[in-house]
């Protein structure tokens, strides 16, 4: 087990590393779009292409410097290695693929492979690593993105959501006046269990590599609404609500990531809720879930003053009882 804890943890190491380089890739966009990403990724590899050249090159004669002249053009030409075996699988250089939103960073077929992996084993290894949790959910998820859209096109309030794209964060929701809002109602329930959670809308992570613009507002939708979730079903934001959480999304969208989550979620609950997970909790969700309307086709912004219960009553949701 310790062999594994380590080779998980080693693996993170890799995939934080490249991580950073996607961050720096999102800063030079910020500045000059795709082509100045691309333009620093090739920066960082070339930066460190010379120092290292440069410290070998110090420690040897004049013989064995002229004997790695061309160990040195060699050297260089392996900087293009990732995007040959990229090609190999049928994908083009991330170098040369467009920007389709903010914040996109384009990958290949073998990135993706290599992000799903790496972000599998560290959202297992570490349950609290958003980060990796969210890209996972953008590397693996297409094909259920496109079903979630296909049914939120086929409902009208759906629809009307996909069309205007509202956002959820504390730039666009007023939280002071849901706080003023009267008790029950779903915008006084959703600010007080963020108030009580001591957590904010803000944290939600970008979507970065989902490589469809529609579907990537699907994925930063169904991130947003999560709190929302949390909040229908009574769920506190522990790692016991958190997996109940996980096992309803999975029902309810169908995206891998969220499978991952309800299946190897309950290996991180504490010992004493074990029971009560596996007894009481998985089996409400599993009854309540497939009853429920897809939340992604609520328009939770404009039902701020509705009663939750006449709004859990709709959707087709029964809040969890602390007295089961």
């Amino acid at each position: 087990m310790a062999h594994l804890r380590l080779s998980i943890a080693q693996l993170g190491n890799i995939v934080i590393g490249r991580s950073c380089i996607l961050k720096c890739e999102i800063s030079a966009r910020k500045f000059g779009g795709c082509a100045a990403a691309a333009t620093a990724q090739r920066s960082v590899d070339t930066t460190a292409t010379v120092e290292l050249e440069h410290r070998d090159q110090e420690n040897l004669t004049g013989s064995e410097r002229r004997g790695n002249a061309n160990g040195a053009d060699n050297f260089e030409v392996n900087l293009n290695d990732e995007d040959q075996v990229a090609s190999q699988y049928g994908a083009h250089p991330s170098d040369d693929k467009q920007c389709l939103y903010d914040e996109h960073i384009p990958t290949t077929v073998l990135q993706k492979g290599l992000l799903a992996v790496g972000s599998a084993f560290m959202s297992l290894y570490d349950p609290y690593r958003d980060d990796m949790i969210a890209s996972l959910g953008e590397v693996t998820g297409h094909y259920a993105l496109q079903r979630l859209q296909d049914k939120m096109l086929a409902d009208s309030e759906g629809t009307q959501i996909l069309d205007e794209r509202p956002r959820i964060n504390t730039r666009t929701v007023d939280m002071d006046w849901l706080a003023s809002l009267p008790l029950g109602t779903l915008g006084r329930e959703y600010v007080d269990f963020m108030k009580r959670n001591r957590i904010t809308s803000d944290t939600r992570t970008p979507v970065h590599f989902v490589d469809d613009p529609d579907l990537a507002y699907v994925m930063q939708r169904y991130r947003e609404i999560h709190d929302f979730n949390h909040a229908l079903l009574g769920m506190p934001a522990t790692m016991l609500g958190e997996v109940t959480v996980k096992w309803f999304e999975m029902i309810n969208t169908g995206l891998p990531m969220t499978t991952l989550g309800a299946l190897f979620g309950p290996l991180r609950v504490k010992r004493r809720n074990i029971g009560k997970l596996v007894n009481v909790y998985i089996p409400w969700v599993v009854q309540t879930a497939p009853k429920a309307k897809l939340l992604l086709n609520v328009y939770f912004e404009k039902r701020w003053e509705q009663p939750m219960t006449e709004l859990c009553s709709e959707i087709g949701i029964r809040p969890f009882s602390n007295d089961r």
